[in-house]
């Protein structure tokens, strides 16, 4: 078994719409993309762990081999992890052992917490209780020094997979080096399958470099159809941001040097790419669950948003009745000014 080091990585409903048809979509509220600390992967990392994998500088990390060590809080329930590192001298099932435990632990401490703050008597009680306890999965970076040396020890055996999945799906600075280390070794283990459906919702080029990776060399299927939707969204919501940012800069198109029609260009460029993942999708993975329904519903359903709804699309038809009960549809308006009140409770 090949033995690498790898060092300090471990620190730290209401909707007014003005239509004008035929459109009649008002602009998309654009996602917000998480920052994330840089890291840089081992030296020897394959090419398909990330594109830019070779420019990240390495961080200095809490708990990390110089001794540095997160603030703690005051709290009766404690929200870091009260237990010391291990050494990493342990054979691969006492590593594995230790990996489950700390998992089991840290969700304990989270269920724990969720239990207290339901049980708080009223809401104006939580913001101080929230001020002097913060949940585990906000000082998730604080429990990283315990399971830093399995993954030294070995970043290439299943215990590694298990707390590298748990770093990049709580511990976001470290993120980027984890999914570097997973792309590297683990693209074959079944961990990934639901961190992929996790990255869903982040839009940086670390998660797309990492589900290219598992699109491209993963043979497990599960993790190949996940990773498809999930770049999907991932490029259409950096698509909606940059959106967002011509918005804001309609001439420069943001503060950076790249022109308004060049940032036009990329969203282009980025919605083709997300259709075309989408249709991939609803072709080779439509089978699989996804939440309350499978993936294919879940593409088709994007797609449908992408070519039927979007800002200059003609609106699709809508059939009702006024409030004297007579029928009509959205058509027979077409070339007015429509003001289209979608409302519901929840």
């Amino acid at each position: 078994m090949r033995k690498d080091s790898v060092t300090s990585w471990a620190r730290a409903a209401f909707i007014p719409m003005v239509v004008f048809l035929p459109a009649c979509r008002a602009p998309a509220t654009p996602t917000s993309e998480r920052t994330s600390g840089s890291t840089q992967l081992p030296s020897g990392s394959s090419a398909s762990a990330s594109s830019d994998a070779s420019s990240r500088p390495s961080p200095g990390l809490a708990g990390s081999s110089d001794g540095s060590k997160e603030p703690t809080t005051t709290t009766a329930e404690p929200t870091s992890d009260p237990r010391p590192a291990q050494p990493a001298g342990q054979d691969a099932g006492q590593r594995a052992q230790q990996v489950r435990t700390f998992v089991a632990d840290f969700d304990e401490a989270s269920r724990r917490w969720n239990e207290t703050w339901a049980a708080l008597a009223t809401d104006a009680e939580r913001p101080a209780f929230l001020k002097q306890n913060p949940s585990p999965h906000n000082r998730a970076a604080a429990w990283l020094p315990r399971i830093a040396p399995l993954v030294e020890a070995d970043p290439t055996d299943a215990a590694a997979c298990t707390a590298l999945v748990w770093t990049a799906t709580h511990v976001f600075p470290e993120r980027t080096h984890a999914l570097g280390l997973l792309a590297r070794y683990h693209l074959q283990n079944r961990e990934i399958v639901p961190l992929c459906a996790t990255l869903e919702s982040d839009s940086q080029p670390r998660a797309q470099a990492f589900l290219e990776s598992v699109m491209a060399e993963s043979h497990l299927r599960e993790a190949q159809g996940f990773a498809c939707y999930a770049l999907a969204r991932g490029l259409l919501a950096r698509a909606l941001n940059i959106e967002h940012l011509l918005a804001v800069y309609p001439k420069d198109g943001d503060s950076s040097l790249r022109s308004a029609q060049d940032r036009r260009a990329e969203i282009e460029e980025l919605r083709g790419r997300a259709e075309t993942l989408y249709e991939q999708v609803a072709a080779e993975f439509a089978d699989l669950g996804h939440l309350d329904t499978t993936l294919g519903e879940a593409a088709n359903k994007n797609l449908f948003e992408m070519r039927a709804l979007a800002v200059g699309k003609p609106a699709p038809e809508i059939t009702g009745e006024d409030i004297a009960g007579v029928a009509f549809k959205l058509s027979d308006y077409r070339g007015k000014i429509v003001l289209l009140d979608f409302w519901g409770f929840w």
